[in-house]
């Protein structure tokens, strides 16, 4: 299997667990390396832990655009590391990057219990 670009989800530079078993499966099924793209806030501090699980490199890309719902500066990080990779395969956990969810905690349900009663 040819070199693997594995996206690492993290939490304020913690790699998250599921993303530790992947770039340990992805040394374990591959003949070339293993690189790790990170990205948002904490992205520096999450890749210098990756090397223990199998990154042979790591691309860290901590931006505040990253953390905004734009999603140009997004994208433009996942190119960019896909690029300076050239990694044949690619591997992420659900939230390798950084989103926020609209709306959250705002619906018409607010404040009330499981059967619409208020608490």
């Amino acid at each position: 299997m040819p070199d693997i670009l594995v996206f690492v989800d993290h939490d304020g530079g913690t790699p998250k667990k599921v993303s530790n078993q992947i770039l340990t499966a992805a040394r374990t099924i591959s003949d070339g390396e293993v690189f790790a793209a990170v990205f948002g806030e904490g992205a520096t501090a999450a890749g210098e832990r990756l090397g223990a699980y199998g990154a042979s490199k790591v691309y860290a890309f901590e931006s505040p655009d990253l953390e905004s719902y734009a999603t140009g500066p997004q994208v433009a990080a996942l190119v960019a590391a896909v690029e300076r990779s050239g990694a044949g395969d690619r591997a992420l956990p659900d939230r390798a990057v950084p989103h926020r969810r609209r709306g959250a905690g705002r619906g018409p349900d607010r404040g009330r219990g499981r059967h619409g009663r208020r608490r």
